[in-house]
C-alpha cells in the first residue's frame, strides 16, 4: 500500500475590508504590525479578502437573499 504525503499550506485568510475599517487603515496605510503578528509570521500566504469593489449586483443578491440573510443576523443581530 502507498501513502501519498502532501505538504500542507498554511493561508492566513483577513477580511480586508472590516479590517480597514474597524483599524481606520487603508492598503496604502496597512500597519506593519499585522505582518509581524505570529498567526501571520505562521502562514505561508496571505489572502487578503474583499479588496474589491462590491458589484451592485452582487449587493442586490445579499440585500435580497434570504438564506443569506437569516445566516447573516444570527452571526450579527446588529446588522443593517
Amino acid at each position: 500500500m502507498a501513502v501519498t504525503s502532501f505538504n500542507q499550506v498554511n493561508i492566513y485568510e483577513l477580511n480586508t475590508r472590516l479590517f480597514c475599517r474597524k483599524e481606520g487603515v487603508t492598503l496604502g496605510t496597512f500597519p506593519e504590525s499585522f505582518f509581524k503578528s505570529p498567526e501571520v509570521q505562521a502562514a505561508d500566504y496571505v489572502w487578503l479578502m474583499g479588496v474589491w469593489k462590491p458589484s451592485p449586483v452582487s449587493v442586490s443578491i445579499c440585500k435580497s437573499h434570504e438564506g443569506l440573510l437569516s445566516e447573516l443576523w444570527k452571526a450579527l443581530p446588529d446588522l443593517k
